[in-house]
């Protein structure tokens, strides 16, 4: 903001300054005096005042007032320079002017307006860079979803915003990334956004502001996630009112996901990604896909829990009809005995009771062994 306002965005400018003042000194038609290399640290020192105390009143001059004054002096200088090599230079003085006013009358007040309120906007509102910095550091990478208020709402000109702005932030800070980004204030949104990404999104963090945030929406927001079989993992609170909470799909423990085991039978490519124990149910979570045209709704998936000899002690079937696309099941174990088995899954024809083979299975080929669960 200081370059383009001072030097009306125009680089010549800016090193026809540097340029004259510095063959000033050489020539010694300025004599050079120590305290002007103060001028160095001189800018970015103003620049953290202005940033860390209220002496520059922020929202309104400070990205231009607090360095104006200097860059003015700056700019005398290298026009006094040029000034003493020859007294008709001085008409360079008209040509600043003259750039100036051209700048001005080519410039789109609006537009400009927009970019030094966006750039306002943004510092007392950090969450967006300290989110993404925080998923992109993730072992997992996290679908970001959040439930804000008027707050945080003012945010969304900037997001969205891109006038002077390259592009983005939203593309900034996470579209480039591939990190899924969405936030809304109605809750039934949040919970829709969450739903369209959990299939692929083995972690995801709900982000709110606890100063707008009661009791009663917390728990609706905390809901949401639990719907969808997710496991809070970790509250971060950031210390800018803003708190996140990191979940991971049940079936992880809040481990980081691996890559799925893929079986395949004739019929279909079958993927599980993990299993996961709690005092009453054993949860699953797996996927599946037709390797062909062949209508599939006369088999079924049946998932059993089997003892080291062989004996059942869980099962629950899912016809595949009813079981499209990745989805967490939950096998009743309230009744299993302590122990260690085998969690296995087998296809069949649920009309002829028929088992089909799986491609990259063990002894007996129709029966798949999944992991081992140990029931303390």
């Amino acid at each position: 903001s200081w370059f383009t306002v001072t030097f009306n965005n125009q680089p010549l400018l800016f090193l026809l300054s540097i340029a004259s003042l510095a063959l000033g000194i050489w020539k010694k038609k300025i004599r050079f005096k120590p305290w002007m290399l103060m001028f160095l640290p001189l800018l970015p020192i103003i620049a953290l005042l202005a940033q860390f105390t209220t002496l520059v009143t922020e929202g309104e001059m400070r990205y231009q007032l607090a360095g104006w004054l200097p860059l003015v002096l700056f700019i005398a200088a290298g026009l006094y320079a040029l000034y003493r090599f020859h007294r008709g230079l001085i008409v360079l003085v008209i040509l600043w002017v003259i750039a100036g006013l051209s700048f001005q009358a080519a410039t789109d007040y609006n537009g400009w307006k927009n970019y030094v309120s966006g750039r306002v906007l943004s510092f007392p509102l950090p969450q967006w860079h300290i989110l993404s910095r925080m998923a992109l550091s993730a072992e997992a990478q996290p679908a970001l979803i959040g439930y804000v208020h008027d707050a945080l709402k003012t945010n969304r000109r900037i997001i969205e915003f891109s006038g002077h702005i390259p592009y983005s932030q939203q593309q900034h800070y996470f579209d480039q990334h591939r990190i899924i980004f969405r936030y809304s204030d109605s809750l039934n949104q949040v919970a829709e956004a969450a739903q369209e990404s959990y299939l692929n999104s083995p972690a995801l963090w709900l982000f709110y502001e606890p100063s707008t945030t009661d009791s009663t929406e917390l728990t609706e927001l905390k809901a949401i996630a639990a719907a969808l079989d997710y496991q809070l993992c970790h509250t971060v609170d950031n210390g800018i009112d803003l708190i996140v909470l990191q979940y991971t799909w049940r079936v992880l423990d809040c481990q980081a996901p691996q890559p799925p085991a893929v079986y395949q039978t004739a019929e279909i490519d079958y993927e599980f990604y993990g299993a996961t124990l709690d005092t009453t149910a054993l949860h699953f979570r797996d996927r599946w896909t037709a390797r062909g045209d062949e209508p599939l709704d006369r088999y079924s998936l049946s998932h059993q829990l089997l003892t080291a000899d062989w004996d059942k002690v869980a099962q629950l079937d899912l016809p595949l009809v009813h079981a499209g696309d990745m989805r967490t099941f939950a096998i009743d174990i309230a009744a299993v005995p302590p122990g260690t088995y085998r969690l296995m899954v087998i296809l069949y024809d649920h009309h002829t009771g028929a088992k089909s083979d799986w491609l990259n299975a063990s002894d007996p080929p129709n029966m798949l062994t999944l992991t081992e669960i140990t029931i303390p």
